[in-house]
């Protein structure tokens, strides 16, 4: 199941059963653990780690090797194997460091011109030109955007997350009952301090107190007043 599914799948049951508990035909901690995995495991898949650039490593550039001749239009083999040019190769060096941000190189235009042609958009690098002496130097500069665009994606999905547990409370005031000590954690949706909890519900850790109702299957049909409801599933790992 996709966890984007979730809102129109599992929460109407979950809500269902919070009917059912006001009006006192069930108990709020018989049901403690089921709501609390089914909203651990959808915040933890749908919105994931918070994103954090602590790695500013790239890819190496692909390189043909000596880029003397790229300049002067010489034959390269293409069946041979070749290593990267000298320049490639601090460049690459630089590129792979988890570290470094920011890396100058003072060379002639042709060298320069060459490095700056071997980067590409996934590299994530801008390029400048320092001019106060000669050679000049290209100034290759490490950014963020993909990361902040990443962020940018993260932040939304909590927010969703956050849009409809508020209106689950709005709806239903003992939200707290049900989700207990895990009620501050889930509806501030605090991804990364339940993610300990995924381990523990797919371990089945919690399999002994589910309902007996409950047989993992999805299947949100209702059958007429009276009858038990078909056992749904909580599942929300991938086929």
């Amino acid at each position: 199941m996709d966890s984007k599914d979730f809102p129109t799948t599992i929460l109407p049951l979950l809500e269902s059963l919070l009917l059912d508990i006001k009006k006192g035909e069930i108990q709020a901690e018989r049901f403690k653990c089921l709501f609390q995995s089914s909203l651990i495991q959808w915040i933890v898949r749908h919105v994931g780690e918070e994103p954090k650039q602590t790695d500013w490593s790239r890819a190496p550039t692909k390189c043909e090797g000596d880029n003397s001749r790229a300049y002067y239009s010489l034959p390269v083999d293409r069946k041979k194997k070749v290593e990267p040019c000298k320049d490639c190769k601090e460049l690459n060096k630089f590129l792979q460091d988890p570290n470094e941000t920011v890396w100058r190189f003072p060379a002639a235009e042709p060298r320069r011109k060459h490095l700056d042609q071997k980067l590409e958009y996934e590299h994530e690098c801008f390029t400048t030109i320092e001019k106060p002496r000669t050679p000049y130097t290209l100034v290759v500069t490490k950014h963020k955007k993909g990361m902040d665009e990443r962020h940018r994606k993260w932040a939304a999905r909590v927010t969703e997350v956050k849009l409809h547990l508020k209106d689950l409370e709005g709806r239903h005031r003992l939200l707290d009952q049900v989700l207990a000590e895990k009620y501050s954690d889930i509806m501030v949706v605090r991804a990364n301090k339940l993610m300990t909890e995924v381990g523990q519900v797919a371990a089945g850790r919690f399999q002994d107190q589910i309902p007996d109702f409950v047989d993992y299957s999805i299947d949100t049909h209702q059958g007429p007043r009276g009858q038990k409801r078909k056992a749904v599933v909580v599942d929300l790992t991938d086929d």
